[in-house]
């Protein structure tokens, strides 16, 4: 099943109407929620929704004016959902209310885990802007102690899993709208599982767990490669301790997809050049000049894997490119 989208906006609305519709487009995705705003300031609002769909899971980002947001208690009990909510905060700060637990302040690229089908106040000390993924509660239920009992709590930690799922979800959050069936469900699986690990709710020696770091760790793995391809010191020793792990532990990540950490940066390496070279914008460079700003620090390993990989030294895959789009 392929990421439907949906937007709300109240950029084409009448002033005076703005706050109604936005009431209508908040209410709609976060059932039993309801936004209050000082009618004389009704004028000055703004705000905007994106809705990305896949299967039974959400992704929501929300821009809006400051104005209080709150869920009751009788709405509570009365339009649960059947999900857990990951809330990344990513501009000014937000405070949230509860009567039950403490109160929590949000800072910028905080992430929070809980139910927010429970009663809550909440206020942004600026503007809003924020992401809530909706995770399926059956994602998650077999690795909480209680699934229908997850007071909101802060999980991203800094430092060793608190890390992990930082980067897996702004991963995924770039990833969702190519994400569909099994590589769906399990991505959100992983990021279920991580997110209830930083908790503290499950175990990391939990069969799923394991999975989670090991697919969470691969991730951050290639995207660190993937920022520092240019760099001729990219080695397994580098990355590593990037990633605060042993270069064994390193080497274990890429053994189930059949390559290894040397073959994985070469490949990587080699597809970075072939778009370069079919980039009018970087005509004007030599192929050695593309070859070394891809981190090879020798042209005779970069003209023989290219020629491997795509049947063609470098050089003619150009020539032929630039005549085929001519």
């Amino acid at each position: 099943m392929d990421s439907v989208s949906r937007s709300w906006s109240t950029v084409d609305v009448p002033e005076n109407e703005r706050f109604g519709y936005w009431r209508e487009a908040v209410c709609a995705n976060f059932a039993g929620v309801t936004p209050e705003f000082e009618a004389v300031e009704h004028a000055s609002f703004n705000g905007a929704i994106t809705s990305s769909t896949i299967g039974d899971a959400a992704l929501l980002e929300v821009r809006a004016t400051s104005h209080r947001v709150v869920r009751t208690q009788s709405k509570a009990r009365g339009t649960r959902e059947d999900s857990i909510s990951l809330y990344r905060e990513l501009h000014h700060p937000a405070w949230f209310g509860f009567g039950y637990q403490d109160d929590i302040v949000t800072e910028s690229g905080m992430l929070l885990l809980g139910d927010l089908d429970r009663p809550f106040t909440s206020r942004s000390l600026g503007r809003y802007h924020h992401l809530i993924l909706k995770i399926p509660r059956r994602f998650i239920a077999p690795l909480l102690v209680s699934a229908f009992d997850v007071p909101v709590r802060i999980v991203s930690h800094s430092g060793g899993i608190g890390n992990l799922l930082s980067s897996y979800f702004n991963a995924f959050v770039k990833q969702l709208p190519h994400l569909r069936g099994v590589q769906a469900d399990g991505a959100m699986q992983t990021l279920a599982s991580l997110s209830a690990i930083t908790y503290g709710l499950a175990p990391s020696e939990h069969e799923v767990g394991r999975h989670a770091v090991r697919a969470a760790r691969l991730q951050a793995a290639k995207q660190f490669i993937e920022l520092n391809l240019d760099k001729r010191g990219l080695d397994p020793a580098c990355v590593a301790g990037a990633l605060g792990i042993s270069v064994r532990q390193l080497h274990l990540l890429f053994e189930p997809l059949g390559t290894s950490f040397a073959r994985h940066v070469l490949a990587s390496r080699l597809e970075r050049s072939r778009l370069l070279l079919l980039q009018p914008a970087h005509g004007h460079r030599s192929v050695a000049d593309i070859a070394f700003h891809c981190g090879f620090e020798s042209l005779a390993t970069f003209y023989r894997g290219f020629r491997r990989a795509y049947g063609v030294p470098p050089d003619e895959f150009r020539k032929a490119q630039a005549d085929r789009a001519g």
